[in-house]
């Protein structure tokens, strides 16, 4: 009879760290402070607002990256656009606009790309769109907010309300971690998923 010792240690080893990392966040503590839980439903909001996918353990795409600058920028500063017709459906944005976002959400540098997908090219500094890409854009409410923490861990969980036409709503979660201390400090995402 052939020994599976290796793969009985392996698994073992494996229900030992998932038990791990669900006891560490069972002993997480409530957010209390009402800054604090702002700040961070600004953070929930915002990603969550600008429609990008799921990702986990800080795994996010170049491609996710630009696409939250581009839809993060058409929501907090849409005068960042110049429109290129009198109609004003053909649009761009300068880089940087994108850069910076990315960079201060999730603590990631962008390699400037198109986003074939989104219908948003990239070239010589700017990405070219539509403006109609933007229409049913508008900020989520998130319901039942609920935040904690672990260290320097953080993780919220809300409904995410979406009301344009039907209203919807989806569970979701995010993780952050904290850096830096006082008013120096700010968060990084490194999950946004569905909450079971």
């Amino acid at each position: 009879m052939k020994k599976n010792y290796p793969k009985v240690l392996l698994f073992v080893l494996f229900c030992a760290l998932a038990g791990t990392q669900q006891a560490v966040f069972a002993q997480s503590q409530d957010v209390r402070d009402a800054g604090l839980r702002k700040r961070i439903a600004v953070i929930f909001q915002d990603v969550a607002s600008t429609t990008i996918p799921h990702f986990y353990n800080g795994k996010i795409s170049n491609k996710t990256l630009v696409q939250f600058g581009i839809y993060y920028n058409a929501l907090k500063y849409p005068n960042r656009f110049a429109s290129l017709e009198k109609s004003g459906n053909r649009t761009r944005i300068a880089e940087k606009y994108i850069a910076s976002p990315a960079l201060k959400y999730f603590g990631r540098k962008v390699a400037h790309q198109s986003i074939t997908d989104s219908s948003f090219n990239y070239r010589s500094g700017y990405y070219y769109g539509y403006q109609e890409m933007f229409e049913q854009l508008a900020p989520l409410e998130l319901r039942n907010l609920r935040v904690t923490s672990k260290g320097s861990i953080f993780i919220a969980y809300a409904d995410v309300v979406d009301d344009f036409g039907e209203e919807t709503i989806e569970k979701k979660k995010i993780l952050l971690k904290k850096i830096g201390t006082g008013n120096k400090s700010r968060f990084v995402v490194i999950e946004y998923s569905p909450a079971k």
